[in-house]
């Protein structure tokens, strides 16, 4: 499988696929101690710790690599988020896509937008051209991208969290920014900020924003 063909330190690496006529197909695939990202940030806010600066910088560091290097070789991700990430006990990542695989995260998606209905979609990460068109391409990863910043500074809270499924197209329709908290560093919001553009073709690229990190 060509999927098989991706190797870099922070992909998670496919060991093996499982067919059959018979449905679901099972795949087998690398996986790190601590489990996903976003239930690791989410321990340690719940805990009332915190994720230092430099730990900060080096899982974007790490994972903007491993978008950059997707994106390179036209692979779009279509679901760019903490949860698709794991880490180790060392804060090594790996992007990976377990979205459906794992139990708890049922409220990230919603199965109805303007574009489509009857299908998982991760609402509050979409870009405007994937909501109201289901078109989803690099650009759209790197709208993406920039909620995950988001997660990874405010430690795995919820985007638009208090707002209802139609607020949140109104405001990503609206290109309206997650707001900036403390814990986000002015410079890393303006990059964030650049991934909000609501035109596609004016969105920095993985490789740009891995120069800027």
């Amino acid at each position: 499988m060509a999927i098989k063909s991706l190797q870099l330190a922070s992909v998670a690496r496919l060991v093996d696929v499982c067919t059959s006529r018979h449905q679901p197909y099972l795949t087998v695939t690398e996986n790190l101690d601590q489990g996903d990202l976003k239930k690791y940030l989410t321990e340690i806010r719940l805990s009332e710790g915190h994720l230092m600066m430099s730990d900060q910088s080096s899982l974007l560091r790490q994972a903007t690599a491993g978008f950059q290097y997707l994106s390179d070789r036209n692979r779009i991700h279509k679901d760019v988020a903490t949860r698709n990430c794991l880490v180790s006990r060392h804060l090594l990542i790996k992007i990976s896509d377990l979205c459906l695989c794992v139990d708890g995260y049922e409220d990230d998606y919603v199965l109805e937008t303007p574009a489509v209905s009857g299908q998982y979609r991760p609402l509050q990460w979409m870009s405007p051209e994937a909501i109201f068109r289901d078109e989803f391409t690099k650009e759209n990863d790197v709208w993406s991208f920039d909620v995950f910043m988001w997660e990874v500074t405010v430690l795995a809270r919820q985007p638009y969290e208090g707002l209802t499924n139609a607020e949140v197209i109104t405001a990503i329709g609206n290109s309206r920014a997650l707001e900036e908290l403390d814990s986000c560093p002015d410079d890393l919001y303006e990059i964030m900020q650049s991934c909000w553009l609501k035109e596609p073709v004016d969105r920095p690229t993985f490789e740009l924003i891995c120069g800027l990190l």
